[in-house]
C-alpha cells in the first residue's frame, strides 16, 4: 500500500514539474513570437513610410521642375541672365505656376497655380483647375521646400507611421534637390536646352 502511494506521489510531482516546464517553454515561445511580430511590424512600417515619402517627393519634384521662371536675358550689371521663379513657400503652403496640360507655348496665360498644403499630417495638392484639393498622404509630419537660388529648390519630407501595437511612430525623412528647368535654359547650365534653344543660345 505504501509503495503504491509513493508511486502515485512521484507521478503527481512529475506532472507538476512537466507542467511547470511547459509553462516556461510556452512563455518563452510567446515572447519570441511577439518580438518577431513587433520587428516585422516595425520593418513594414519603415517600408511604408519610405514609399510614402518617395511618392510625395515625386509629385513635388515633377511640379517644381516644370514650374514657371521668368528669365530676363539682359538684366544689366554683370550681363548674366536673371531668373525669377514662380515658386514660393511659407505658412504651411508651397506654391508655384506650372504649364496647363497640353500647352507648350508657355505664355503667362498658359500656366496654372499649384498649391501644396500641409494641414496637421494631411498633405493636399490643389491643381488650380478643379478647385478640389487632392489628398496625397495623411501621414506627413513635415513638408518643407526652400529656394536655394534662382534655379534650385531643396525639398524635405518626413512621414510618420505607427506599427501595429506600437505607441511610437516610425519616421522616415528624405531630402531632394530640384532644378527649375526654365531658370537654367538661358544660363550657362545647358542640361535642359532643346536643340532649337541650343541654336538660339
Amino acid at each position: 500500500m505504501r509503495a503504491c502511494l509513493f508511486r502515485r506521489g512521484v507521478t503527481v510531482i512529475e506532472v507538476l514539474v512537466a507542467a511547470a516546464i511547459f509553462v516556461v517553454i510556452s512563455g518563452g515561445i510567446y515572447t519570441v513570437l511577439s518580438s518577431t511580430r513587433q520587428v516585422a511590424g516595425m520593418s513594414q512600417a519603415k517600408d511604408e513610410a519610405k514609399a510614402m515619402a518617395e511618392t510625395v517627393l515625386k509629385h513635388l519634384q515633377q511640379d517644381i521642375a516644370i514650374s514657371r521662371a521668368e528669365v530676363d536675358k539682359n538684366p544689366g550689371g554683370d550681363g548674366k541672365p536673371k531668373a525669377t521663379p514662380s515658386f514660393s513657400s511659407g505658412g504651411g503652403e508651397i506654391r508655384m505656376m506650372i504649364p496647363k496640360p497640353g500647352i507648350t507655348a508657355k505664355m503667362k496665360d498658359d500656366y496654372e497655380e499649384v498649391v501644396y498644403t500641409l494641414s496637421g499630417k494631411q498633405l493636399y495638392r490643389d491643381d488650380g483647375v478643379t478647385g478640389n484639393k487632392r489628398l496625397l498622404s495623411s501621414h506627413v509630419s513635415k513638408c518643407e521646400a526652400f529656394l536655394l537660388n534662382d534655379s534650385q529648390v531643396e525639398v524635405e519630407v518626413e512621414v510618420e507611421i505607427f506599427a501595429p501595437g506600437s505607441d511610437t511612430p516610425v519616421k522616415h525623412s528624405q531630402r531632394v534637390l530640384v532644378t527649375i528647368r526654365e531658370a537654367v535654359v538661358y544660363d550657362v547650365d545647358k542640361r535642359w536646352l532643346s536643340s532649337d534653344e541650343m541654336t538660339a543660345y
